[in-house]
């Protein structure tokens, strides 16, 4: 299983604690800018991987790893012999919070029922917090085939 958007929100000001013993990163290969996004007011970063912060305890730390960043984030995983699972509980025995998780769902070979999740997501028999969701499909028309078209879909949750 693949991880496409990670961002997890810990009730710290201490950054040095969410990068050294959760991320497990070394802070002084992180770039430093006086900036931020989402109403933080810096941020480190290293390559893909941002973690946000602020004078503001209520905000705490911010991590946010996309796409390439959840793919860097998984390299350094491996180099410290752990799994997402074990950052993931890392994170959570620490406080923080999940405030979004995506997952890629390249799901060719049949494990996953993709139309029975849609149904799940339509008749609300999931469990979460989120209130909406969407479904997308993608296709691609050859002039041999048309009848299963909505070959790669995909749902997003929010």
């Amino acid at each position: 299983m693949l991880f496409d958007y990670v961002k997890i929100r810990f009730p710290t000001l201490d950054i040095q604690h969410i990068i050294k013993d959760i991320l497990k990163l070394n802070i002084n290969y992180m770039l430093h800018e006086d900036y931020g996004h989402y109403s933080y007011t810096e941020h480190y970063s290293l390559g893909d991987i941002f973690i946000y912060t602020s004078a503001d305890e209520e905000k705490g730390v911010l991590l946010e790893l996309k796409g390439r960043g959840c793919r860097q984030f998984e390299s350094y995983l491996l180099a410290q012999q752990r799994s997402w699972y074990d950052f993931l509980m890392d994170a959570l025995v620490d406080g923080g919070v999940m405030k979004r998780i995506d997952l890629a769902i390249n799901d060719h070979t049949g494990i996953l029922d993709i139309p029975e999740l849609a149904e799940k997501c339509r008749k609300r028999e999931y469990i979460g917090k989120s209130r909406s969701y969407k479904f997308y499909q993608s296709a691609s028309l050859s002039s041999t085939e048309r009848t299963n078209i909505w070959d790669v879909p995909f749902i997003l949750v929010r």
